[in-house]
């Protein structure tokens, strides 16, 4: 029986939709898609120091570019009379720092010739006289503050007949005085100053007197001591007089002087300058011993360091990246045979390689090009590492066997698969070859062992060398080049970290390594603090021995690393001493190597020493505490590298003897003489101690303290 139904028959629109005519829809999501690159730019520009460190690149490599064309000076620019003046900047010229001064104490001598200097020309010399004071011999010292640029003062030129007449008419044009009087000839005039070209005024005795000791008025004043004539155009001068030349007493100054070739003058070096270049001689960086513009200079020899780095990266880049891929893809034989090659090429010491390739192969293709086939060589080595560990990391993955398994060719695979997501380390890797390339082309340069000083060229390592010799005296001349360096290395280690962050951006890995990283850390943090207070000192003393007897194994080196270290140091000093023979053994025959002199050469050859050292005695430290075993082999490399240092501590030694022979002794150079004796029987004693196993170290210590008691007493 059916259920009666309780619901009569519903009306139709009872069962009208609600809102029939609306559709709800979810909102669009109005955003861009983001690249890989435009990633990881957002990663960059969110590490601070990297963004400031690609700014010093950008700014520095603008600075290699444009300094060259924009700057007055070039590298063929020399000036002689401009030799190592300061750093200037004319908007720090009432500054008291960057203005072209230095401070310095003089005699009362020097006083008055740096006044007279200022007196004639109207351009002071000394800027600031801070005090003075009388010693006990009656002497009397300035400290002044003196401008470098205006202690040049005077010079003597020889001018043709039409630049003489040139220069007249622009005296009388501009109405500035650049020719002044000639002087009367005095025993004193080559003592100081061009020549003698700044002695305008009258010695005291000139028959003995060889100090430039001034004569003075019942004023206090200096004395004129120009030549003069009773004919006001003598030699054709015809053109402005300097103040007090009015021929009162029937006499004018002369102020040339006739010769073969045409009229030698006196002029104000300054206003000669602007006349002759057109521009004030301001130096921002100042000037080496060659007179040289350090500010163009080092632009340039940027700008060769650049454009090398650039070369070899990219060379180095395809190289490595071809390479690295076919060994890491395919694997196997090929990969063991490759990588075999690869070890092989990295064994070479890039030091050993550049020698080699300067000796035989300038000559026939030229410095740069040998060079950049040494770079090339060996470089390309640690890419293709990279590359290769990248693809071993890439290939088993299942995107790259899905593009197998549809049929993709091998070069498929690598270039469009693989190869793009390794991108980030091996671009990563390439950038920070260039840091690398310039910094050992700029050591090569500084050690002579390449040359690429050119009358158009120069390089930051030859700035480098160049000013070794003045640091003391000038150093503006080695510490512009060195911070350079010192800036273009932080940079590119900054830029280069941000540039892997933002490549390579892992989370997941990030935080992985560096809980890998920790464990060896934190169980030897948790070991320290475990034993605090567990330790009696009877138990101490207890295991003294087991202690003394478990030493040897901590001597974990291997003999290998020891015996490579000790080859690589050992042949780079024997190419050393074969390429730079002439210049470290020229002492023996008295004959100095060009630009040098027996000061600078004796100075040189004392640091040199000193480097050398430090780095000898360090490894022969090291060989003795760590190496695992100390074989036949290890011992003779070691006692190669002491005798070694034994003959750099002759050369020098012959160097302070030829530098003494010449000047004779002072303290200093007696102290210095006596530290190089000691250091040659220190090498002699730690020699003889590896030799025999006997300790000499008490015969060395009692040799420097009786040496240094005879030195004190005499």
């Amino acid at each position: 029986m059916m259920e009666k139904n309780l619901y009569p028959e519903i009306p139709k629109e009872k069962f009208a939709f609600i809102h029939k005519d609306e559709r709800i829809h979810d909102e669009k999501l109005q955003t861009k898609s983001i690249s890989y690159l435009g990633d990881a730019w957002l990663r960059f520009r969110k590490n601070k120091s990297s963004v400031v460190a690609f700014c010093l690149i950008v700014f520095l490599l603008l600075f290699a570019i444009i300094t060259p064309f924009v700057s007055p000076y070039t590298v063929q620019f020399r000036d002689g009379y401009y030799k190592s003046v300061l750093p200037k900047n004319t908007l720090f010229e009432n500054a008291g720092f960057w203005d072209g001064a230095r401070k310095e104490k003089v005699s009362e001598i020097g006083y008055h010739y740096y006044n007279a200097i200022g007196q004639e020309t109207g351009v002071p010399v000394v800027k600031k006289e801070y005090d003075h004071y009388t010693d006990s011999n009656g002497v009397t010292y300035y400290n002044l503050r003196v401008d470098s640029y205006a202690l040049v003062g005077f010079a003597y030129v020889n001018l043709s007949e039409t630049e003489y007449n040139n220069l007249m008419a622009y005296q009388n044009e501009k109405d500035i005085q650049v020719i002044y009087p000639l002087q009367k000839t005095h025993n004193s005039q080559y003592m100081m100053g061009n020549g003698g070209a700044n002695f305008w005024y009258q010695l005291k005795d000139e028959s003995v007197n060889t100090n430039g000791d001034p004569a003075l008025d019942e004023n206090g004043s200096l004395i004129p001591n120009y030549l003069t004539s009773d004919n006001p155009n003598k030699a054709n001068y015809n053109s402005k007089r300097i103040a007090g030349d009015d021929g009162a007493d029937g006499q004018w100054y002369t102020y040339a002087q006739k010769n073969q070739t045409g009229y030698r003058v006196r002029v104000h070096y300054l206003e000669y300058f602007r006349y002759v270049n057109g521009y004030e001689p301001t130096f921002i960086f100042g000037t080496n011993n060659y007179g040289q513009d350090i500010f163009t200079c080092l632009a340039v020899g940027a700008r060769l360091s650049f454009l090398l780095s650039i070369v070899v990266a990219s060379i180095n880049f395809i190289l490595g990246v071809l390479y690295g891929s076919i060994e890491g893809y395919y694997g196997g034989a090929v990969d063991m045979v490759m990588e075999r090659i690869s070890d092989v090429l990295n064994s070479v010491p890039f030091m050993v390689v550049a020698t080699l390739f300067q000796l035989h192969l300038a000559e026939k293709v030229g410095v740069l090009p040998s060079l950049l086939f040494a770079f090339v060589l060996t470089g390309w080595v640690g890419t293709a590492a990279r590359v290769r560990t990248q693809f071993y990391r890439f290939k088993g993955q299942e995107y790259v066997l899905a593009a197998r398994t549809l049929g993709a060719s091998d070069a498929r695979l690598i270039f469009k698969h693989i190869f793009p997501n390794s991108l980030g380390t091996i671009v990563t890797g390439a950038v920070m070859t260039i840091p690398g390339v310039i910094f050992s082309e700029s050591m090569l340069s500084y050690l002579h062992i390449i040359n690429l000083e050119t009358s158009s060229l120069t390089s930051i390592g030859t700035l480098l060398s160049g000013g070794q010799a003045y640091l003391s005296t000038y150093p503006h001349i080695i510490m512009f080049p060195a911070i350079f360096i010192a800036i273009l290395e932080i940079a590119f280690n900054l830029f280069g970290n941000g540039l892997r962050d933002a490549l390579t951006f892992d989370l997941d890995q990030v935080w992985f390594f560096r809980f890998l990283l920790s464990l060896p850390v934190g169980a030897y943090v948790f070991g320290l603090l475990a034993g605090l207070g567990r330790e009696t000192p009877e138990t101490m003393r207890g295991r003294g021995a087991s202690a003394e007897a478990a030493l040897p194994r901590l001597r974990v080196v291997p003999e290998a690393v020891w015996l490579a270290a000790l080859g690589v140091f050992s042949a780079l000093y024997l190419a050393f001493f074969f390429v730079q023979g002439r210049y470290l053994f020229g002492a023996f025959t008295r004959t100095l190597p060009e630009s040098f002199t027996v000061a600078e050469y004796a100075r040189q050859g004392f640091f040199e020493l000193c480097r050398v050292m430090a780095i000898n005695f360090t490894l022969f430290w090291l060989v003795s505490r760590t190496a695992r075993r100390e074989s036949r082999p290890v011992r003779w490399m070691t006692a190669a590298l002491l005798i070694e240092s034994m003959l750099f501590a002759v050369v020098a030694l012959s160097k302070l003897v030829l530098y003494i022979d010449c000047f004779g002794f002072t303290p200093k150079r007696l102290q210095s003489t006596w530290l190089v004796c000691v250091l040659l029987f220190g090498s002699a004693c730690a020699l003889y101690t590896h030799l025999t196993g006997k300790k000499s170290m008490r015969v060395w210590m009692i040799f420097g303290a009786v040496t240094l008691s005879l030195l004190c007493i005499w």
